[in-house]
């Protein structure tokens, strides 16, 4: 988030938790800089904010793909040493999936897994298309879920497996996204097409 928006809910006496949305690859030529550049960006945008009155600041590294182990793994120490939240997007899509797999030739959790992203406390956001393994990997990491229904039904992503998710003991989160792919960012809305996917999935009206 910008300054703008902190200053905003600051001046509003508003309580929020503002999440620092970082990549370092699958980053458009323009908006490129280097990696230290980066990091000091983030490093200023903690210190000035993060806990001021009613204000913290969250780690919200995009996706595996979008970002260097290095880089995650710095995210990942940056938020355990500031004790802040830390988010990613995984397993959104099937495409997510088959890249993941050409690319390190593990699924999404299983790689955040495998370079040990995993040892912080993690909220997947999506997480529609996990594996058993990932079922695992997810309990026993104590992975919380961010369930996004309207923006995966909009974008065509499929419906994430939450019924699973609450059986298995993972904490479930629900959210709209951001405004491009949820038009009404309506979190009621949200919770009522929530609900009816998954009876549409279990075939399950309770």
């Amino acid at each position: 988030l910008s300054d703008s928006v902190f200053q905003a809910w600051h001046d509003l006496g508003t309580r929020g938790v503002g999440a620092i949305q970082a990549v370092n690859r699958w980053v458009p030529e323009p908006l490129m800089v280097p990696d230290d550049v980066r990091k000091e960006r983030i490093l200023r945008t903690v210190d000035l904010w993060d806990r001021k009155d009613l204000l913290r600041v969250a780690i919200a590294p995009s996706t595996p793909f979008a970002c260097t182990k290095e880089f995650l793994l710095w995210l990942r120490d940056l938020a355990v040493e500031k004790n802040m939240p830390l988010f990613i997007h995984v397993s959104e899509t099937k495409w997510e999936v088959e890249d993941s797999l050409r690319s390190t030739g593990m699924t999404p959790l299983e790689y955040l897994e495998s370079i040990q992203f995993l040892k912080a406390p993690v909220c997947a956001i999506h997480a529609i298309h996990f594996t058993e393994e990932e079922h695992r990997i997810a309990q026993s990491r104590g992975v919380s879920i961010c369930y996004n229904p309207k923006s995966n039904g909009k974008l065509g992503s499929g419906i994430a497996p939450i019924v699973d998710y609450l059986r298995l003991g993972l904490k479930v989160a629900v959210s709209t996204d951001g405004a491009a792919s949820n038009d009404l960012l309506d979190l009621f809305e949200d919770m009522r097409v929530g609900l009816m996917l998954q009876k549409l999935r279990y075939e399950d009206p309770s």
